[in-house]
């Protein structure tokens, strides 16, 4: 059992939710008592696995490969979950982590809460806090075996960074030939 968060990167950096997701997730983790784990993806994915220890997770998985569309991101990140013992997954609120988070709710079948603005665990529940449309707030209690949330950006703070924290990296095997991906943006505003 583990907790694991999906980084995003902004180009060849990592997205500034990233560093929530590293917040939120090690607040899960500790109330759980689970190891806080780091998916990367993309090209040039290995650089920042150090910086992900350093900034609080304890594992980091990494598939650097500069052609990883959507649907090969999905396979990818299906299979690796349960073999790294994944019980939890926190994505951003962002466009790639909530088509992410969503389809991988279903493949897995998972619980799903999205746009947290805070977390809460009881009892081995997760509870995530959203905004409301009419200015209130929802809290959402996920219970099932395997739970995903999307984190809205900006919510979190940044963890502290520790140059000495000790943690392990590992490499998801990429096929050789990557799928296409089976959409594509027109268009975006």
């Amino acid at each position: 059992m583990s907790v694991w968060i999906l980084a995003e990167l902004d180009g060849r950096l990592p997205a500034r939710i990233t560093f929530e997701l590293l917040t939120a997730g090690r607040i899960i983790a500790d109330a759980l008592g689970l190891p806080l784990g780091a998916l990367v993806l993309g090209p040039g994915a290995a650089t920042f696995a150090p910086q992900l220890v350093r900034l609080g997770a304890d594992r980091v998985a990494v598939a650097d490969h500069p052609a990883l569309s959507l649907e090969a991101s999905l396979e990818l990140v299906t299979a690796a979950l349960p073999a790294l013992g994944a019980t939890w997954l926190l994505a951003g609120h962002t466009r790639p982590g909530t088509e992410l988070a969503a389809r991988l709710a279903v493949r897995l079948e998972a619980g799903l809460l999205t746009a947290c603005t805070a977390l809460d665990c009881t009892d081995g529940a997760v509870t995530g806090t959203r905004s409301l449309p009419d200015g209130g707030t929802a809290r959402v209690a996920v219970t099932t075996p395997v739970g995903v949330l999307t984190i809205q950006p900006g919510t979190f703070a940044w963890p502290a960074e520790e140059p000495e924290r000790p943690g392990d990296v590992v490499r998801l095997e990429v096929p050789t030939e990557v799928s296409a991906a089976r959409v594509r943006l027109l268009s975006a505003p």
